[in-house]
């Protein structure tokens, strides 16, 4: 895991709570169950989406999920959503790899700028974050309640805003009476440019000793 700077994980964090506190929830590592609020996505546009069936035993359903880059930060949310088709009710959808980043968690019925979403009929009840900061999980509560996912439900579009600026594959988990996951996204941290400068220097000093290797051996 590569740790960020605290003052740039700071700033960061201070830039997604001015522009999202009105709408999104702060979930912060360890964070017990908190209401998710409602919201569209910012000005943006997905660069990476996938989607495929979800066998979870129990049930089967259709999993939809992208990367999206918002315009005026250049940060990176993580975008879920799925479709029960039964026969058994979803408990949560979750995503993983979050480790060090600021996570910020809201969903809305549809998208204006939908892409491959369609229009949810359930909101996550509550949404909640890992003691080790890797693991969000969109909850879904029990029989009888208006955020039950039921055969022949969709979620709502479920956002993760984070304070990644690049991303890599990772996985979307979906769990009812059985467990099920579809290939997704995660959020990946940049090198610093001091990280960068090592790099450089090394493969720097590596060139070197070559060229004096071969000039001995001549």
């Amino acid at each position: 895991m590569i740790t960020r700077g605290f003052k740039a994980t700071a700033l960061v964090a201070a830039i997604l709570g001015s522009i999202g506190a009105a709408h999104a929830t702060l979930l912060p590592v360890g964070s017990p169950p908190v209401a998710v609020d409602i919201a569209d996505l910012p000005a943006g546009s997905f660069i990476a989406t996938a989607s495929g069936t979800v066998n979870g035993g129990g049930f089967t359903g259709t999993a939809r999920t992208a990367v999206y880059r918002e315009t005026a930060t250049g940060l990176l949310d993580v975008v879920y959503q799925f479709t029960d088709l039964g026969p058994s009710a979803i408990v949560s959808i979750s995503g993983a790899n979050f480790d060090s980043f600021v996570t910020n968690v809201f969903q809305n019925a549809s998208l204006s700028n939908p892409g491959i979403f369609t229009t949810g009929t359930i909101g996550a009840d509550m949404a909640q974050r890992s003691t080790n900061g890797d693991v969000v999980e969109f909850i879904f509560t029990s029989a009888g309640s208006t955020s039950q996912l039921v055969a022949g439900t969709t979620s709502f579009v479920l956002q993760v805003r984070t304070n990644a600026t690049a991303f890599t594959n990772g996985f979307m988990g979906v769990l009812g009476s059985g467990g099920g996951t579809q290939a997704s996204f995660q959020p990946a941290a940049v090198p610093e440019p001091g990280t960068y400068a090592m790099m450089l220097a090394g493969l720097g000093l590596m060139g070197f000793v070559a060229a004096r290797r071969k000039n001995t051996d001549k």
